[in-house]
């Protein structure tokens, strides 16, 4: 919004500039993009640090050792350049497939072909399996960096390595991951539709009473609780998603990590024992 706001102020103050020289909406409008660039720096900054952070506590736990949480935020921040730029290639190359799929998306709004609405859903399958690798090559690659001292380039030859030997295994993970994800936000969504019963009685009541304190006083209350919720949610089911393919890259590293499906062939023909000559 700040930016919306701040690029029309520009547009019009620089149509005013022509005519009548008037540099002080100019200046507020920079004033404000530089403000607003500043803030999204500064979160994306925190962004990198809690990355770091996450993975090596998770990662590189150790039974005997105790690492402070100063300590655990000191080695995302010496980290934070490469993981800047690890997750800046993820977004363009997210962002890449996605321009692929809008290719036939384009021409499906141009032609109203049953070929071109077939070849939209495949190209739709593909970049959502796409997109979901990335990710979680993306997560692989950060603890490579961050557990094994690897740098960018290494990070992403050992989480490919990890993806095509352990590709059974990652798949079953990010499908059981998804369905406890879906399972948390179907959970979150009916205690946020209870938290908000109290807010609309309130408004309803401000409403019909003409009292626009407590009209004030409702609105206000729900955003602070809303946004709280919505802070706490985000950051469980985030934190839950690092925290597991941390463990996973863990165990990859250890060895001994068989499939699910492996595992329920092997119980339903009896083959649990181990060969013998």
């Amino acid at each position: 919004m700040f930016v919306g706001d701040s690029t029309a102020r520009l547009w019009n103050a620089s149509q005013i500039a022509q005519n009548g020289l008037n540099w002080l909406h100019i200046s507020q409008g920079i004033v404000v993009i530089l403000f607003f660039l500043i803030l999204v720096l500064a979160f994306a900054a925190a962004s990198c640090i809690a990355q770091g952070a996450l993975v090596y506590n998770v990662g590189g736990m150790k039974l005997l050792k105790k690492t402070s949480f100063k300590q655990i935020l000191s080695i995302g921040a010496k980290a934070i350049i490469p993981i800047a730029i690890l997750d800046i290639i993820v977004i363009i190359a997210v962002w890449l497939a996605r321009f692929a799929i809008s290719l036939p998306l384009s021409f499906v709004l141009g032609k109203n072909s049953t070929l071109m609405m077939v070849l939209y859903v495949i190209t739709f399958i593909i970049f959502f399996v796409v997109a979901v690798g990335i990710s979680i090559m993306q997560i692989y690659a950060l603890n490579a960096m961050i557990l094994q001292g690897a740098t960018l380039v290494q990070a992403f030859k050992r989480a490919w390595e990890v993806i095509i030997e352990h590709w059974l295994v990652t798949l079953e993970t990010a499908i059981l991951q998804g369905l406890v994800v879906f399972a948390i936000g179907a959970v979150a969504a009916i205690i946020g539709i209870i938290l908000t019963i109290p807010f609309m009685a309130l408004y309803m009541l401000s409403i019909v009473n003409n009292n626009l304190l407590l009209f004030n006083l409702t609105i206000g209350c729900y955003l602070v609780i809303f946004v709280l919720y919505s802070l706490v949610l985000l950051g469980f089911v985030v934190t839950f998603q690092y925290s597991i393919w941390a463990q996973m890259f863990k165990k990859f590293g250890e060895g001994g990590v068989v499939p699910k499906l492996h595992r329920l062939v092997r119980a339903l023909t009896n083959r649990t024992s181990v060969p013998q000559p």
